[in-house]
């Protein structure tokens, strides 16, 4: 994209009252690599037992006001689609951290695949988990 594109992009952006931001080329968008990396950052916190799953939501919706956290995040978007987030960017970008964590697979090779009001054939998601 040539800059004067770029730039009537940009000042469109703002005239519609957004707040525009450059980034690099990158698989996936710069949002979801951002959203995927705080899910599974947050999955392996509980995975090591590090924090609990209430733990994790609470300090998401209070230290970073967050409207959901990152467990009910999942309930709603569904685990199938961040686990095949986490094989895209993978298999696109080889980085390592970016494979889903073995407890997300485990969940959604489970029938867990999110909130059963939302994904049809779901066994529920993280709040339908015995604890």
């Amino acid at each position: 994209m040539g800059n004067e594109t770029l730039n009537n992009i940009i000042d469109l952006s703002k005239k519609l009252g957004k707040c525009p931001l450059t980034v690099k080329d990158y698989p996936g968008l710069f949002t979801t690599n951002f959203v995927y990396s705080w899910i599974t950052e947050s999955l392996r916190l509980y995975e090591k037992g590090i924090a609990s799953i209430e733990g994790i939501e609470k300090m998401a919706r209070l230290g970073f006001e967050f409207p959901t956290g990152t467990f009910e995040l999942m309930d709603i978007t569904g685990l199938d689609t961040v686990k095949e987030i986490g094989d895209y960017l993978y298999s696109e970008t080889g980085d390592e951290k970016m494979v889903p964590p073995a407890i997300l697979k485990g969940m959604v090779h489970s029938g867990y695949t999110g909130n059963k009001k939302i994904k049809m054939n779901s066994n529920g998601g993280w709040y339908n988990i015995e604890k």
